[in-house]
């Protein structure tokens, strides 16, 4: 509809001046009227000139909202929620750390599609893991043959390389530029992964000795949805995994996590 009337308007324009040069040329046959025509020419020429310039000035707006983009962006979350299917509980605070870059297409100055690749470290602080069986039959193997009451603490590490896609809603007139912008997004995410679970030993000289077990069952594949929430380079996002990495056991860690997320 705008270039409709911008067509309008400007065939107008070319109409009006057409006109006005075909008076010029009549009434130029009078010297009397010299004056006059050449002020209506020039006031027809400027009112072109000036609809030109606004034109190519709005379509050159248009087109640097639609196209390629680059951005760079950290976020840091905290899992909801308690471990499932085990009396076992989190130790303290649990959390992850993301950094990465992306793409984004702009398809108009509203709507554009997202993708990501990031590096992400997980954190899950555990109490009385390992006394509730936490990793099944394989739960023997962290203690190296120690007594678990020698066990100060312990928890899961989780180290992932992340691909996700996203739809973004973009408002705001900071939309075009990298990662910044007021926007609400909805994606999907899927990382691979490998983690370890490490003990923490009290030594009998009061010193504390670390226990670091990996097992092929902690690398495996998860997958989750995200939505986001921005105001210009700051976010919030909240995530639900719909895979666990422990899926291979018979518990299952907090799938919830809530974070901000900060965009360059």
């Amino acid at each position: 509809m705008k270039k409709l009337i911008f067509s309008i308007a400007f065939l107008g324009l070319i109409a009006a001046n057409t006109a006005a040069q075909n008076s010029v040329d009549s009434i130029y046959a009078n010297p009397e009227n010299e004056i006059q025509v050449e002020t209506e020419n020039l006031s027809s020429s400027n009112l072109l000139s000036d609809f030109l310039s606004y034109v190519i000035r709005q379509q050159y707006s248009e087109t640097r909202q639609t196209g390629w983009l680059l951005g760079l962006y950290g976020q840091s979350g905290v899992p909801l929620g308690r471990i499932r299917n085990s009396p076992a509980r989190m130790d303290g605070i649990a959390g992850s750390v993301q950094v990465g870059g992306g793409v984004r297409y702009q398809i108009n100055s509203r709507r554009s599609v997202t993708a990501s690749l990031g590096a992400t470290l997980g954190v899950y602080p555990i109490r009385n893991g390992l006394v509730n069986n936490i990793l099944g039959e394989l739960s023997e193997y962290p203690l190296m043959g120690r007594p678990i009451e020698q066990v100060e603490s312990e928890g899961f590490d989780l180290l992932a390389f992340e691909i996700a896609l996203g739809y973004r809603f973009n408002f705001g007139k900071n939309r075009r530029f990298g990662d910044i912008g007021t926007y609400f997004e909805i994606g999907v995410f899927g990382n691979w992964g490998t983690g370890q679970y490490t003990v923490r030993f009290l030594e009998a000289n009061n010193g504390t000795i670390d226990v670091i077990y990996a097992n092929p069952d902690f690398t495996n594949f998860n997958a989750g949805i995200q939505i986001s929430l921005a105001w210009n380079s700051l976010a919030i996002f909240s995530r639900y995994r719909l895979t666990d990495p422990l899926r291979n056991f018979d518990v299952s860690l907090p799938s919830f996590v809530i974070g901000t997320r900060v965009g360059f």
